[in-house]
């Protein structure tokens, strides 16, 4: 879905996308000054994010980009436990999770990428 707020007062227009932003058309907003992303940037690999975000905005628009990295594949238990029993210890948990990340869901960990 699309929700657009227009304000003449504020010379602004917010569009705010609930779908896949690689399947819309270059220009389709006209003149775009400012992309606000939020736990988005790591699902696209960086090289088409970029690419596709200038095709929205035009090249020689100077669009900036705002997304707030909220994870960048760390995650960490503290204190960090062991193994016991059946139980396995939380670096093979975590290092599961970051392998399902990456490999299931897609996502793109690589900070140098960024």
């Amino acid at each position: 879905g699309m929700f657009r707020f227009e304000s003449k007062e504020l010379n602004s227009q917010v569009t705010l996308l609930a779908r896949d932003f690689r399947s819309l058309p270059p220009r389709l907003f006209g003149d775009i000054h400012l992309f606000i992303a939020c736990c988005f940037s790591d699902l696209v690999h960086p090289k088409e994010l970029v690419t596709k975000l200038m095709l929205l905005a035009g090249a020689e628009s100077g669009a900036l980009f705002y997304s707030p990295i909220t994870f960048c594949g760390s995650t960490s238990l503290s204190p960090e436990q062991h193994a016991e029993g059946a139980i396995p210890p939380d670096s093979l948990v975590l290092q599961t999770y970051h392998k399902g990340l990456r490999e299931d869901q897609g996502h793109f960990l690589d900070p140098t990428l960024l």
